[in-house]
């Protein structure tokens, strides 16, 4: 009931997402996370590979310690089997994560079939889990519209959307008014990418700067009672903490004309 009364930026502003890859300085990053007061992550792939698990156990201490959640994590390569629930990791890290992000080009250029997606989506609605579905220009699915269509046909609440509308507007396509507007899009997504890029030639632009319309996105989505995740995404050049910052900064800037 609070939240109903808050402003629609402060509220988009408490389900920022940070993504957290493996790299050297990654305790640096959980503690300006921390500091910006983001308490959700997304884990890189690199985290759930079995090799790592020494190293994931200390991040796993770190955040919490720090009070943040590993709630998303990117799946590897390679392709997962839909019969194969030992792929799911179990190792403290992500035991409390819940949604799982298939890689990027998995799927190759042509739709799976409907079936094949569903008994994958089943997989992890039984394990308690959501996978996530993203679009790709480079792969399939290409574009939020593409994306939203093929979750809505699948129909299985183990399968959601992942939406980066950078990517929509480096094909040119209007990421609000052309793929959230025009169809299912919007009632299957848990997770909006805070990225934006140019129509003229792709380039990723300071979030606020470009044409992936993320004002539009996040106050369309917040009138329908969204409940899922903004990811930021670092911008710049420098230490991840302050591509990290750049980006929180510009977005909040976003959010607070909201």
């Amino acid at each position: 009931m609070a939240e109903l009364l808050m402003p629609v930026g402060e509220v988009a502003m408490r389900r920022l997402c940070a993504p957290l890859p493996m790299m050297r300085g990654w305790r640096a990053a959980v503690k300006r996370i921390a500091a910006l007061g983001i308490g959700t992550v997304e884990l890189g792939p690199e985290w759930l590979l079995e090799s790592n698990q020494i190293r994931a156990a200390d991040l796993s201490d770190a955040l919490e310690d720090a009070g943040i959640e590993a709630r998303i994590a990117r799946l590897p390569a390679p392709p997962l089997h839909p019969g194969d629930p030992g792929r799911l990791p179990l190792w403290d890290l992500v035991s409390r994560a819940d949604h799982f992000l298939l890689p990027s080009g998995q799927l190759g250029q042509m739709a799976p079939s409907i079936s094949l997606m569903a008994e994958m989506a089943e997989v992890y609605h039984t394990a308690g889990a959501t996978l996530l579905l993203e679009n790709d220009p480079e792969a399939w699915p290409p574009d939020g519209q593409t994306l939203g269509r093929f979750v809505a046909e699948v129909g299985h609440p183990g399968l959601l959307s992942c939406y980066d509308p950078a990517r929509s507007a480096a094909l040119k396509r209007h990421p609000f008014l052309t793929d959230f507007l025009s169809g299912p899009l919007k009632q299957g997504m848990r997770c909006l990418r805070l990225r934006d890029a140019l129509f003229e030639n792709g380039r990723e632009v300071r979030p606020g700067e470009g044409n992936a319309e993320l004002k539009e996105l996040v106050s369309a989505l917040e009138s329908r009672r969204y409940q899922g995740w903004y990811i930021l995404s670092p911008f710049g050049r420098g230490p991840y903490p302050d591509r990290l910052q750049a980006a929180y900064d510009a977005v909040r800037g976003i959010l607070a004309s909201l």
